[in-house]
């Protein structure tokens, strides 16, 4: 019995020994408890058998190891928990550090990146030829010039905003000749032989949308369409509104027509991004008039003047035109 209690002693000290001084203090508390002698109720002491004095040592041992080992282990964790903490510290304030690795820890903390705001605002000055073909009418413009702004609605529609100036000289040959008692030598004297020139203007205010095939990329065709409203001008250059040419009660020199009609417009084109706040846009457009023209003016009869007839029915053929424009301009995102 005596040696089954030695060798008893001797497993659980080697048990205790990686628990180091610590643990050690454990042990000699469970040996101390050996030696302790209990007291019935009388006062008498309680000789315990050896076997029980070892049962009770080698419970209390058990409860001593599992204490210290749960400290270890909250250590560990603790210790582990502050260096994941100051890594990441370190890698806010922009210091480079070693990667993080087989790292436990009972909370897991991810960091998504800052996504910046996309610019989807847009300016886009641009510049282009303009071509009028109507019933007996081809013209094309000197210059054509505009604006548009537009703004994303998503990823892949856009709605916009679009100001068109277009000024153009036409000559007008139909002038020569047809109307003897009208075109004689002193209409010749006044306004030439080759016939008179006119000046045509137009202004066009319109909002459209666009449909981008690809987003979030340099290259992005599209396709759209607009409504809009024209205002147009037309006059002959030699307009002599203070002394004009008078033959047989006629008056020539003050002739002007204006109008306003609706018109729409459907257009393809492509957006070339060179860096995220500078791109280029290029577009061809086709409109055509949807209303009859509105407000129009003339500033002398035609059945008094042949030339304010002739004007009339070219600004009639113009606002029932097609119109085909091809645009090139720069775009400027906010």
């Amino acid at each position: 019995m005596k040696k089954n209690l030695f060798l008893l002693m001797i497993g659980m000290t080697s048990m205790v020994n990686p628990l180091q001084a610590n643990e050690s203090d454990l042990l000699s508390e469970s040996q101390d408890s050996l030696s302790f002698e209990q007291m019935d109720i009388d006062g008498n002491q309680k000789k315990e058998s050896k076997s029980d004095k070892v049962a009770k040592a080698v419970e209390k041992l058990k409860e001593n190891i599992n204490d210290a080992i749960d400290t270890k282990v909250e250590e560990k964790r603790l210790a582990n928990e502050q260096k994941l903490g100051n890594e990441l510290m370190s890698m806010f304030n922009g210091e480079s550090t070693d990667q993080v690795s087989n790292v436990q820890s009972s909370t897991v903390v991810a960091v998504a990146p800052k996504e910046e705001a996309k610019k989807s605002f847009r300016v886009i000055p641009q510049i282009g030829i303009l071509n009028i073909r109507g019933e007996n009418l081809t013209i094309e413009s000197d210059i054509n010039t505009g604006i548009a702004v537009e703004s994303d609605l998503n990823e892949h529609f856009a709605m916009g905003g679009a100001f068109q100036y277009a000024s153009m000289k036409i000559t007008d040959l139909g002038s020569f000749g047809g109307f003897n008692q009208f075109y004689s030598y002193g209409y010749f004297q006044n306004f030439g032989q080759t016939g008179r020139e006119l000046v045509y203007d137009h202004m066009g205010l319109e909002i459209y949308s666009k449909y981008y095939f690809i987003k979030n990329s340099k290259f992005r065709p599209f396709v759209g369409l607009g409504l809009g409203l024209n205002r147009m001008k037309l006059e002959y250059v030699t307009r002599n509104a203070s002394s004009p040419y008078y033959y047989s009660g006629n008056s020539v020199g003050n002739e002007q027509y204006q109008s306003t009609y609706a018109a729409g417009t459907i257009m393809a084109g492509a957006l070339v991004n060179f860096t995220e706040s500078v791109g280029l846009n290029a577009d061809f457009r086709m409109s055509r008039g949807l209303t009859s023209q509105m407000n129009a003016q003339a500033a002398n009869q035609g059945f008094f003047n042949p030339d304010q007839e002739r004007l009339n029915r070219i600004g009639d053929s113009i606002g029932s035109a097609n119109f085909f424009s091809l645009n090139m301009g720069l775009v400027i995102a906010f």
